[in-house]
């Protein structure tokens, strides 16, 4: 096989417009790609930003059925209402964490530092919500992502 090396003195104009069409399309190409990436992390970001504000959120419903309790009469059935409250609020805050182990495992989340940062409250939450409520934690249909996810660290 021969091969002809092209001659730059005899580039035809066609040939010039060909070579600019391409090397145009290839750097919009890198330009979109780029673009596509920044906007991934920066999705990626928001929704930390969004999750953070949930798990605040349900941490204040928290508190405030504490101070509600407080201030009742601790009668039995305030006590019964009180932990089935605060099983339902831990539930919500574990449904929160599963879904964003599902984006983890997933790999929808990739961001090294937003996983690092939320993981502490992870597994310390869990693992006292799991302790106060032994039966989510060993409800085998539930938290399966979250499960895995804590396993993996």
């Amino acid at each position: 096989m021969q091969y002809a090396i092209m001659d730059f003195t005899n580039f035809s104009n066609d040939d010039f417009i060909s070579s600019l069409a391409v090397a145009i399309s290839l750097l919009t190409f890198a330009i979109v790609l780029s673009h596509n990436k920044k906007k991934a992390k920066s999705d990626q970001f928001k929704f930390a930003m969004d999750l953070d504000k949930r798990i605040e959120e349900i941490d204040n419903k928290i508190s405030s059925l504490i101070e509600q309790f407080n201030r009742s009469s601790k009668s039995e059935d305030d006590r019964k209402n009180f932990q089935d409250a605060k099983m339902d609020l831990f539930s919500e805050k574990l449904n929160t964490f599963e879904f964003f182990s599902l984006l983890i495992n997933n790999r929808e989340i990739t961001n090294k530092s937003i996983i690092k940062h939320f993981t502490p409250t992870f597994m310390d939450d869990t693992g006292y919500i799991f302790k106060e409520y032994p039966k989510l934690e060993k409800d085998k249909e539930k938290y399966q992502e979250l499960k895995k996810f804590l396993n993996r660290i």
